[in-house]
């Protein structure tokens, strides 16, 4: 997110979730689900391994 520089919120409303559900993802409070993380890996244009990797 911050490559492309991305806000929360920015996500969320691409996403069609609120800002709060993106945060706990990034905390690791929750997992998405995997229709998120396909609409994700679009949105980032990027792969799976990308995506969680830190």
């Amino acid at each position: 997110m911050k490559e492309r520089n991305l806000k929360q919120v920015q996500i969320a409303e691409a996403l069609g979730c609120n800002k709060g559900t993106v945060s706990k993802w990034l905390n690791g409070k929750i997992e998405p689900g995997l229709i998120y993380i396909a609409k994700l890996l679009k949105i980032l244009d990027c792969t799976f391994e990308e995506l969680i990797s830190d």
